[in-house]
């Protein structure tokens, strides 16, 4: 019985280890932000550039998403990471960041405009 609760207990450790070392830290995860992103569709090429100054500059084919600005990244308790962008001349665009690898970044906003971004890696 005692090898059986050691047991459990060196598993339930290593399981939390594995945890808490998956989960990225913010720092990383505004690290990953940092660069081009480019999102091609068959008919038109987003670019998102994100400085690491907290500038950017977004040339989208959506009209209110065209500009430029400072972002910040944040993420909630629940585990939600967001990227606000905060333009110059008008309301900032608040989006979800549903995924984001080294290469890969995807944004959702509440309104259902969705971005695939893929990062541009000779800038």
């Amino acid at each position: 019985m005692k090898f059986l609760k050691t047991i459990t207990a060196v598993l339930c450790c290593l399981t939390m280890t594995t945890l808490f070392t998956a989960c990225k830290s913010d720092d990383e995860m505004k690290a990953l932000l940092v660069g081009t992103w480019k999102g091609i569709n068959t008919q038109f090429t987003d670019v998102l550039k994100l400085n690491e100054d907290g500038s950017f500059t977004f040339e989208s084919h959506i009209p209110r998403y065209l500009g430029s600005g400072t972002y910040t990244y944040e993420s909630d308790p629940e585990d939600d990471d967001f990227l606000t962008l905060k333009y110059e001349a008008r309301a900032a665009a608040i989006m979800k960041i549903k995924k984001l690898t080294d290469n890969t970044l995807e944004l959702s906003e509440s309104s259902g405009i969705y971005f695939h971004f893929t990062k541009v890696m000779n800038e």
